[in-house]
């Protein structure tokens, strides 16, 4: 079976290409299982010739991540000459919190009355199977096509850097800033990251962003914030290894929906962690520190890590490691390739 994994190639979708295409692409063509590539989506859009030549050679077509206008209409094109279609989602569907420009982010498009979210839920119904990188959106799909459940697993050749010492400081890292501004609770975590500053002299806050700005945190100030631009995606396993804390925080009921892979790649890492206490993560508890979200309790959880950092990497350098290394992309890849193998 040939399969061809269909990915933007917009800067807000690199990582999840990444993860939930690229990696699955090379570690299912390693394997021997199946022959798989990744196509650029702006590149089959345009009928680039080599982008069509492959989706005419393939069996399987997956589309990930983005849902606009122009993927739905071409998709009944493809059904037609005889392809299966698999949807790969990684973001919550339209809703009364996901919706405008949070949805334009993920999808590409603002789906802002119910003309357009109907138009966005018909191409769902033209899929084979809905892949969901979590049980909850799995679960939210079913009433389209058939949805399964399909983990974030990592390439952890990818995370074996070493570790960058920086002797007096104490580096957190944030979400990448794309992912930070949709937070619903940003204003007070801001204000909250403010007091740790002022509390840990030592502590130093890292949010990667891919330009000269990052207007997702620009409430804060320096010297406790440190804008880091990533050019390239290659750099974040570097950045990766220079942390001490890792913050994962998730708003609401899209926060139930999200992935897992920041968790893990915490964990991969071997960096302690705190997250918000949402579904995709419970599997990972015993592993880091889970926290409702208000400025209290991330506050308490922060001061806590960094007080007593070396305890926190004993503890990651273990177990969580170890659970880190079964969830391996090339470890779980005839799980992925039974499911891709379903729709045939």
């Amino acid at each position: 079976m040939k399969i061809i994994f269909v990915g933007s190639s917009r800067w807000i979708d690199g990582e999840s290409v990444v993860g939930r295409c690229r990696n699955l692409a090379a570690a299912l063509t390693e394997s021997g299982l199946y022959q798989a590539a990744v196509i650029a989506l702006e590149e089959l859009l345009r009928n680039d010739e080599r982008a069509v030549a492959a989706c005419e050679a393939a069996d399987l077509l997956i589309f990930h991540r983005l849902m606009d206008e122009r993927v739905i209409q071409v998709l009944p094109f493809w059904k037609a000459r005889g392809k299966k279609i698999i949807i790969d989602l990684d973001h919550p569907l339209p809703s009364a919190d996901f919706r405008g420009e949070r949805m334009r982010r993920y999808t590409g498009w603002e789906i802002r009355d119910s003309a357009a979210e109907e138009k966005f839920r018909s191409g769902l119904r033209m899929a084979d199977l809905i892949t969901a990188s979590s049980q909850r959106l799995a679960d939210d799909c079913t009433v389209y096509a058939r949805s399964i459940y399909l983990p974030d697993y990592l390439d952890l050749n990818r995370y074996l850097t070493p570790r960058m010492e920086h002797p007096g400081e104490v580096w957190v890292g944030l979400p990448h800033e794309d992912e930070a501004s949709a937070f619903a609770f940003l204003p007070e975590m801001i204000a909250m990251l403010h007091e740790v500053g002022r509390l840990r002299p030592q502590v130093r806050f890292f949010v990667p962003h891919p330009g000269l700005s990052s207007e997702g945190f620009a409430g804060l100030e320096e010297p406790w914030f440190v804008p880091v631009a990533m050019t390239s995606l290659e750099e974040w396993p570097r950045l990766l290894s220079g942390l001490d804390v890792g913050l994962a925080p998730a708003d609401g009921s899209s926060g139930t929906r999200i992935g897992r892979r920041r968790v893990l790649e915490y964990m991969a890492a071997r960096v302690p962690w705190i997250a918000s206490d949402v579904q995709p993560y419970h599997e990972f508890a015993r592993y880091g520190w889970l926290v409702r979200n208000t400025p209290h309790e991330w506050r308490r959880a922060i001061l806590e890590v960094v007080d007593h950092l070396e305890a926190y990497r004993a503890e990651v350098g273990g177990e969580a490691f170890l659970a880190a290394l079964g969830q391996d992309v090339h470890e779980n890849i005839h799980a992925i390739a039974t499911i891709y193998a379903s729709v045939i």
